[in-house]
């Protein structure tokens, strides 16, 4: 039975509680976000350089109509006093760690909330803290954190919660109305679970499907799903979590992955956590995600060969550490007299740029410029044509992550040449080199004055 008001919105009640957020990424972000949408006091904990943006310049936020606000968050390095709910949203190997620092900072009604990856982290949690102290949730969300303090997000989020141990409880639901409350107040959508277990391993089918492939690859949702072979192996993923979900009595069925690949394809240009995390040198929680799949087969004394050899190949590729290489790109600066071809970009970061991408697998630098140029503006060129501006290769150079660009110039004689935005490309057209938009993104406008001296211009 559901005891909660879904609908109970009740904000003045909301002035004596105290809430804190214990990290700082997306989705602890997005709560913060939601929280000051709202006017809800609160504290999010965050530390060295992260800290020191936020309380100097605040969260930037882009939504998922690309509204762009800024907004001022109470952004603390330790908790203080007593709190009646925290917010959990560190990665599941700190999860013990943060409990213990959490513990002696929530009320004797106080409640902390797991807005975790993974169906173990209760149980890490239950540790350090009483078990009836403790809020599963299972959170949907399409989010990217970067540079410390800016959030772009691509669907608003879904919450699904429910105490972490039920039963018979003294004092009903009362506390859990606090929650119900804030989630209510601050706009987020949210749902009481009837069956919360259920509820996280549908979550965990999910991030089974959809990381640790994607982030193998280094594809978004929408390349993922245009690859028919990644599919295929995903639907292997699948089958084996599905049936340790099974072995738990667990009730899910095989409609789950089409489920999935539906969610996916709606937010075709997202890149998964765990992408996110290795592109940034973060290692991604793949014990949490898969390791848990692995344990409920060997409980059963059976193996789970997908998972087990996907889990293998990832530790080969990445390392200990999970650490990739600089990912390389291939730009093309196609130029006539005193004028340059920019393309308006469609993703992040946003701004003009030279027109370029990445390189594929066993395609040259010099053939994938061409390709890009071609693919975001109609322009053909012959690759013999093109000559060196120079290597870029500022790890901070590319927001989404360490990135080499190889750039190349290519003279266009015909003024009647006609540019068009195609692919990832908003738009495209000719800029004088004097008047150049005010927003270029990556180090373009570094490349475009090394250009310019190269052609004495």
């Amino acid at each position: 039975m559901n005891l909660l008001s879904n609908n109970n919105i009740d904000k003045s009640a909301l002035s004596s509680v105290r809430i804190a957020i214990f990290g700082a990424g997306a989705v602890g972000s997005y709560v913060a976000y939601k929280l000051s949408k709202a006017d809800i006091s609160y504290d999010i904990i965050a530390r060295g350089e992260r800290l020191d943006i936020l309380q100097k310049d605040g969260l930037f936020v882009i939504d998922i109509d690309d509204n762009r606000s800024n907004h001022k968050i109470n952004a603390v390095n330790e908790l203080k006093g007593l709190y009646d709910v925290v917010f959990l949203s560190v990665k599941s190997n700190d999860t013990v760690n943060v409990s213990t620092m959490i513990k002696p900072h929530l009320k004797e009604s106080g409640l902390i909330v797991s807005l975790q990856n993974g169906v173990d982290n209760p149980k890490l949690i239950s540790t350090v803290i009483d078990a009836d102290k403790i809020v599963v949730s299972v959170v949907y969300v399409t989010a990217v954190s970067k540079n410390f303090n800016q959030l772009k997000y691509f669907s608003e989020a879904k919450i699904i919660y429910d105490y972490f141990k039920t039963g018979d409880r003294s004092d009903s639901s009362s506390n859990l109305e606090i929650v119900n409350n804030i989630f209510n107040c601050a706009d987020i959508g949210s749902k009481h679970s009837s069956d919360i277990v259920k509820d996280q391993w549908r979550k965990l089918l999910f991030n089974a499907v959809s990381n640790p492939l994607t982030a193998l690859f280094g594809y978004t949702y929408g390349k993922f799903l245009e690859d028919k072979t990644a599919v295929t192996l995903a639907k292997r993923i699948f089958d084996e979590a599905l049936l340790a979900a099974n072995m738990l009595d667990i009730d899910l069925k095989d409609d789950e992955f089409d489920k999935i690949v539906t969610g996916m394809g709606g937010v075709p240009s997202f890149k998964s956590s765990m992408l996110q995390d290795i592109e940034a040198n973060r290692k991604p929680e793949l014990d949490a995600i898969l390791g848990i799949i692995v344990d409920v087969f060997k409980s059963n004394r059976l193996t789970a060969t997908s998972i087990e050899t996907l889990i293998d190949i990832m530790k080969v590729k990445y390392g200990g550490y999970f650490q990739s290489s600089p990912r390389l790109a291939a730009d093309l600066l196609v130029y006539r007299e005193r004028e340059v071809l920019l393309i308006e970009r469609k993703n992040e970061p946003y701004g003009y740029a030279i027109p370029g991408g990445f390189v594929d697998l066993y395609e040259s630098v010099e053939e994938a410029a061409v390709r890009e140029l071609r693919e975001e503006t109609g322009i053909d060129v012959q690759k013999e044509d093109i000559s060196l501006i120079g290597v870029y290769s500022d790890p901070n150079r590319d927001s989404r992550g360490h990135t080499v660009s190889v750039i190349y110039s290519c003279e266009i004689i015909d003024r009647d040449v006609k540019a068009e935005g195609r692919d990832d490309a908003l738009s495209a057209r000719f800029f004088d080199i004097d008047k150049l938009p005010e927003k270029l993104a990556f180090d373009h406008r570094e490349v475009l004055e090394d250009f310019r001296k190269q052609k004495g211009l």
